[in-house]
């Protein structure tokens, strides 16, 4: 802010001019000299509160909240929806992830910022005005938090969407998101979805996954020997001729093993 201090003529140039949706210029020479004045202060009156907890702070004082901006590659991968696989369908998935980790999630930057609305005044307020000033930034995802622990996670939760995966087949999160959608439009057939992984392709007995979340309940009929039915579901419990044959078979079976002694 040394520069500040020069006369107006060695000052270095202004940036671009900013206009709000009424024609207002927003980031005058006044108006960024204010913004830096303010955070500079804040950010003393933080520092003073972390050497001394019990000092009381001025009233106008607002404690920042923690904030994490995700840059889009939209520009790497165009024909990517990545705005999609934030949002979902609905908003669903957005509006879970901030109850989840607690935080606010927007995407702002170029693009995303609707020029159909209008200020309630003239005079913006820094919310406001900082939406106006995201316009000129690279698409991103803004998240806003209580604690650094919630922000943390729900970067990390985006970051990982943010990563771009050519076969939809192996994208996990938006086979869900898909299948969220059916549900919501009474579009879903119970056949079209696994329902170990939520994948499509293959029937629940196919799940590569099967074997980590399946366990066998180790039932045996004691009737015809099949591990497939209880005892009381048998199909051949009505058969007078079973126990006929079971019996030939345990006595075919034991003069193998007799075999099997003598050899």
């Amino acid at each position: 802010m040394m520069h500040d201090l020069l006369p107006p003529h060695q000052r270095p140039a202004s940036p671009p001019p900013i206009y709000d949706t009424n024609g207002k210029r927003i980031n005058t020479y006044e108006v960024r000299m204010k913004e830096e004045l303010t955070a500079e202060r804040m950010k003393l009156i933080e520092d003073m509160l972390k050497l001394n907890p019990y000092l009381p702070a001025p009233l106008d004082y607002i404690k920042p909240k923690p904030v994490r901006k995700l840059n889009i590659p939209v520009d790497e991968y165009p024909d990517y929806n990545f705005i999609g696989l934030i949002i979902g369908p609905r908003g669903n998935t957005q509006k879970r992830l901030e109850l989840q980790t607690n935080c606010r999630i927007s995407i702002r930057g170029k693009g995303s910022f609707s020029r159909g609305g209008k200020a309630s005044s003239n005079i913006l307020t820094s919310s406001k005005a900082n939406l106006i000033n995201d316009e000129n930034q690279p698409l991103h995802v803004h998240i806003q938090g209580e604690t650094e622990e919630g922000v943390e996670a729900c970067a990390k939760v985006i970051a990982e969407i943010l990563i771009p995966c050519e076969d939809d087949s192996r994208n996990e999160h938006k086979q869900k998101q898909m299948k969220e959608l059916a549900l919501i439009t009474g579009t879903l057939l119970a056949e079209d979805f696994c329902d170990i992984c939520g994948m499509q392709g293959h029937k629940q007995y196919e799940c590569p996954a099967r074997n980590k979340t399946f366990k066998a309940a180790n039932v045996k009929c004691a009737i015809c020997g099949e591990m497939s039915h209880p005892t009381r579901d048998c199909p051949q419990k009505e058969n007078p001729n079973i126990n006929n044959e079971k019996a030939i078979d345990n006595e075919y079976m034991n003069f193998i093993a007799e075999l099997d002694g003598k050899i």
